[in-house]
């Protein structure tokens, strides 16, 4: 790769697993000390401990991206701030349309949409004071992709059938 990170700091929500780790492992690889975040503060700590093993600087950061007295705890609690926030967590919901309810509906929204937002707002003052700062949002193919069948998966993914 022809970037560096040395002396920035990232947060990845969503790292203990699926995409969220391999892009906390090759930003750690990129020289990025990392807070590997998830809800649970024990596989935050076993993430924390792999990219560590590996050589990496990596600290557990245990918050509910979703929760707002949890989320805005962790940000204030850290001393230098964010350089790089990776807004990686996010849920899905399988259901035909005429069984999606509103409260799942919310739910999905309020996490894939509210919850990157608002982390991006705590953690954004402190990067234009800086004046450098990256917010990367990820989403999912499947906000493209129809599906022909209802299937359900586990864990629940969003698919939408008429």
């Amino acid at each position: 790769m022809d970037f560096r990170l040395d002396g920035r700091r990232a947060l990845v929500t969503g790292s203990t697993r699926g995409l969220g780790l391999p892009i906390a492992r090759v930003m750690a690889e990129q020289g990025a000390s990392i807070l590997i975040n998830s809800r649970n503060g024990d596989d935050c700590r076993a993430a924390a401990a792999v990219l560590m093993g590996e050589g990496h600087e990596a600290f557990a950061l245990q918050f509910d991206a979703n929760d707002g007295p949890s989320r805005e705890a962790a940000i204030a609690g850290l001393e230098g701030g964010i350089d790089i926030l990776v807004n990686n967590a996010g849920i899905n919901h399988r259901a035909a349309i005429a069984d999606f309810d509103e409260e799942a509906w919310r739910n999905v929204l309020d996490i894939n949409l509210t919850a990157p937002f608002l982390l991006a707002q705590l953690v954004a003052p402190e990067m234009m004071r800086r004046g450098w700062g990256r917010i990367i949002n990820i989403a999912s193919i499947m906000a493209q992709i129809g599906r022909p069948q209802f299937r359900p998966m586990s864990p629940p993914n969003i698919a939408w059938l008429v």
